[in-house]
C-alpha cells in the first residue's frame, strides 16, 4: 500500500501514486533537460534510496547534474547518473580529506563547505538530499544543504521560479516540495 501525505494548497487531482511508488505533482518529472543537484550522507546511501533515486531520474532527459564530491553519497550518486549519461558538475571543496575524486565533464573552483554547498543549490531546477536521519540536524553538511534549499525555495517564489527538493528516506520514502507544496510517500518495500 501507497501511503501519501500532503500539505498545502492542492487538489487530489493534482497528486497521485501509482502501485510502483511513482509520483504525479505539479512540475513533477522536470519536462526536457534539467539541471539537478545532490547531497548526501558520507557514509553512503542505503539501498533503498539508491534504487529510489535511480528509479525518479531514469526515464528523464538527461541534464546536468552538480554535487560536491565527497564520499559515500556523492560517489554513489555520481555513479548512478553517470551511467545514465548525464553530463557531471563537480563542485569541490578546499579540503580534499573526504573527496571522492570522481571523474567530471566539468569542475568548479574549490570553495569552503557551505559556499560550495550553496553553489549547488542555486545552480539546478531539482535538489536530490539523501540524509542519514529523518530528523533534521544541527551539524550535518546534508542538513545545512536541505536548510539551504528550503531558503532558496522562499526566495525563488518570491520572483516566480522554482526549485523542487526531493528528501529520500533511509527506507526510499520521499518528500517532494516546491516551498509551498509538500508531499510525502512512504518507503518502497
Amino acid at each position: 500500500m501507497v501511503t501519501i501525505n500532503i500539505n498545502g494548497p492542492v487538489t487530489n487531482s493534482q497528486i497521485s501514486v501509482d502501485a510502483s511508488g511513482s509520483v504525479n505533482f505539479p512540475g513533477w518529472p522536470p519536462e526536457g533537460a534539467v539541471d539537478v543537484g545532490f547531497t548526501g550522507t558520507q557514509r553512503g546511501m542505503t539501498r533503498r534510496q539508491q534504487l529510489r533515486l535511480e528509479g525518479l531520474v531514469t526515464p528523464w532527459a538527461v541534464g546536468r547534474a552538480h554535487h560536491g564530491d565527497c564520499v559515500g553519497a556523492d560517489k554513489q550518486f555520481h555513479s548512478i547518473m553517470r551511467r545514465l549519461g548525464w553530463w557531471m558538475v563537480g563542485h569541490l571543496p578546499l579540503d580534499d580529506r573526504k573527496r571522492a575524486f570522481c571523474d567530471f565533464d566539468e569542475m568548479e573552483e574549490p570553495q569552503a563547505y557551505d559556499v560550495r554547498n550553496e553553489a549547488i543549490v542555486h545552480s539546478v531546477a531539482v535538489m536530490f538530499a539523501t540524509p542519514a536521519q529523518e530528523r533534521e540536524q544541527r551539524r550535518s553538511g546534508t542538513w545545512m544543504t536541505i536548510r539551504r534549499a528550503w531558503a532558496c525555495q522562499r526566495a525563488r517564489r518570491a520572483i516566480d521560479e522554482r526549485l523542487i527538493l526531493c528528501i529520500i528516506w533511509l527506507d526510499g520514502g520521499l518528500m517532494l516540495s516546491d516551498g509551498a507544496l509538500n508531499v510525502r510517500v512512504a518507503g518502497v518495500p
